[in-house]
């Protein structure tokens, strides 16, 4: 039923950090792309070899088939993309066949000059703002899959992002989703990598405490807009995504929650308080999308369709209505629904074959592209929006696959390792045993009863529950990706019972033991056991990272039944697991650079995810030298 094939993975890209926390010194290299995200450019042409670097506004220096041109020949400045016949041009809210598709003549603001979303070569400030600060304008497709955006570019469904291929540079970023996937966010909105910060899963590991939080217990990195906004850097961010409410408001408007709603990574909060309640007067309220883990019925998957169909046009809707009023020199939007669909949508190996009529079959097999391509039509509509000559960069810090994970065996696995006498008997206070002998619309229909806070501290006090600390050495940390363990260290752990001195041996017996185990069928489940104290232990907050990490082997996980260890024996599977049939990938963050009134910046390095927040700070000519990230563009 899946049409989409999993991309064939190489070795991991980028590079790592060192035992001592030096960066890696590799010379930069720009990816190699196959197929339409490769741009096609004449052979021989200096220029072309080099890319689009930044035109200044109204005159692109290549058009949309490679060739010099001007804008009026298809390839218009950023700010304003043309395309004859897929778009009739107008405001931000224009849309093919509506009053609002006709251009309206440009007016006057309160200042007497003329507004944002005016076009035209004749402004002399196209992409700037106050004191020359440039307009920066990052879209975040978020966890989008390479390899779809691949097919679907090739068969034009994604126009947009055609156009910004078209005349921008590629980059791909190496970034914490190799080990740590839930990290990624934090580090993107800050500039600050994951050993440094610790966020690597919405619920926690508190070693002080001796128990799982919810992930805001811990300290969060100042995120960009909060440190622009001390310099009265305006941003717009919309829907940052496990983002928390800024600490002090920051100039501007910032809204999360808006295009959907979700207890645990699109919680509801803006600065001001007030534009999120007239946003929703205005559009209406998001719908939820809360994920509860487990198998889902057809008619429950056909709603989240629609309503995932619906959110990247609400993005759009804040975002023009934001931009026609007032000027802002960041603007950060976040499209959450390819995000959401890539877990859900990947393929419908989740859901009963039974309940599948071939309309069913039909609709939702081809949702992840219709989300895509929802996006795409969204993202015109901004792009229609902001000032000509700004810079865009169009995102993605973790990437979408087939779910090959088998954290949810973890458990039992680590349990037969360290303790094979009872290992035979079922852990019956399993977290994962609980979510399968309850429905799943039962435990959504309790969730939705508690306050936010009262779910999310019971969903926390779930996990691990009933675990004897007095005689557990190492347990598996909560995941539903990578596998995590982490010792029940004595001195680091409040009820830590193994000596420091006897860790290593530990982790050894661990690591040996689960690269034992294999797939009923007798593939391997393991790929890798890994160290984390080797890439990530010198950060400020490593303390709060597991100690190992097991990645699993690149195999459609989804329909497995259980694992086997000629040693430790046989681990069956608890109910489908998280009932998720995309998962993220190690690697595939990337970047498109696309310069409007910057230029791109000459790197002595690979690419980092860091490298985004270190951008939106040397474009507002603020300071990141305490920020590992370099600017990927630079002003011109």
């Amino acid at each position: 039923m899946d049409h989409r094939q999993p991309r064939a993975r190489g070795a991991p890209r980028g590079a790592r950090a060192d035992a001592g926390g030096g960066r890696a010194r590799a010379r930069p290299r720009r990816r190699r792309l196959r197929g339409p995200l490769r741009r096609s450019l004449p052979r021989g042409d200096r220029r072309a070899r080099r890319g689009w670097r930044g035109a200044r506004p109204g005159v692109a220096r290549w058009s949309a088939r490679g060739a010099p041109g001007p804008s009026a020949a298809g390839a218009a400045p950023v700010g304003g993309v043309a395309d004859p016949g897929s778009r009739r041009g107008g405001g931000c809210d224009a849309r093919p066949g509506s009053r609002c598709s006709r251009r309206r003549p440009r007016r006057r603001g309160r200042d007497g000059g003329h507004r944002r979303g005016a076009r035209g070569r004749g402004r002399r400030s196209a992409g700037h703002r106050r004191g020359g600060v440039a307009v920066l304008v990052i879209l975040q497709f978020d966890a989008a899959s390479v390899a779809v955006l691949e097919r679907m570019l090739a068969a034009g469904r994604l126009p947009t992002v055609a156009r910004l291929r078209d005349r921008g540079i590629w980059h791909d970023l190496h970034a914490p989703a190799t080990q740590f996937a839930a990290g990624a966010q934090y580090t993107l909105y800050s500039g600050v990598p994951v050993e440094d910060h610790g966020l690597f899963y919405p619920f926690q590991w508190s070693p002080d405490e001796q128990r799982v939080r919810y992930m805001d217990a811990f300290p969060a990195p100042t995120t960009v807009w909060e440190r622009l906004g001390r310099t009265g850097t305006r941003t717009l961010a919309v829907d940052p995504y496990e983002s928390r409410q800024p600490e002090e408001a920051a100039p501007g408007v910032q809204v999360c929650g808006w295009q959907l709603h979700d207890r645990v990574v699109l919680q509801q909060w803006s600065s001001p308080p007030r534009a999120y309640d007239r946003l929703e007067r205005l559009f209406g309220p998001p719908e939820p999308v809360d994920e509860v883990f487990g198998r889902h019925q057809v008619g429950e998957m056909l709603g989240l369709r629609r309503r995932l169909l619906r959110a990247p046009g609400r993005v759009a809707d804040a975002a023009c209505r934001f931009l026609d009023e007032e000027p802002f020199d960041l603007v950060w939007l976040t499209f959450c629904a390819a995000h959401v669909a890539g877990h859900q949508f990947w393929d419908l190996s989740q859901l009963e074959a039974a309940d599948l009529d071939p309309d069913a079959v039909a609709v939702l097999g081809r949702a992840l592209d219709d989300v895509y391509a929802a996006i795409d039509r969204a993202l015109a509509r901004v792009l229609d929006a902001v000032p000509p000559g700004a810079d865009v960069m169009l995102v993605s810090p973790v990437g979408m696959d087939t779910n090959s994970s088998r954290a949810d065996l973890l458990p039992d696995m680590l349990r037969a390792i360290l303790d094979p006498q009872t290992a035979a008997a079922p852990m019956t206070r399993s977290i994962w045993r609980l979510r399968a002998s309850l429905p799943v619309g039962l435990r959504a229909q309790v969730a939705r009863a508690l306050p936010e806070r009262a779910a999310l501290d019971l969903a926390a006090r779930l996990e691990l529950r009933g675990v004897d600390w007095s005689t557990t050495r190492a347990f598996a940390h909560p995941a539903e990706n990578q596998g995590y363990v982490r010792c029940n260290l004595r001195g680091r752990e409040r009820d830590g019972i193994v000596d420091p001195a006897d860790a290593d041996a530990l982790l050894d017996e661990i690591a040996d033991g689960l690269r034992t185990f294999v797939d009923l069928d007798g593939h391997p489940a393991v790929e890798s056991v890994d160290r984390v104290a080797p890439d990530f232990g010198h950060g400020a907050r490593a303390h709060l990272l597991p100690d190992l990490v097991v990645r699993w082997t690149h195999r459609t996980a989804t329909t497995l039944r259980g694992v086997r260890s000629e040693r430790f024996g046989t681990v069956m599977r608890q109910g489908v697991g998280s009932g998720r049939s995309g998962n993220h990938t190690e690697g595939d963050a990337w970047a498109l650079v696309v310069p409007g009134a910057s230029r791109p910046s000459t790197l002595t390095r690979p690419p980092r995810l860091e490298d985004i927040a270190a951008t939106a700070l040397a474009l507002s000519g603020q300071p990141y030298a305490d920020l590992p990230g370099a600017p990927l563009l630079e002003r011109a």
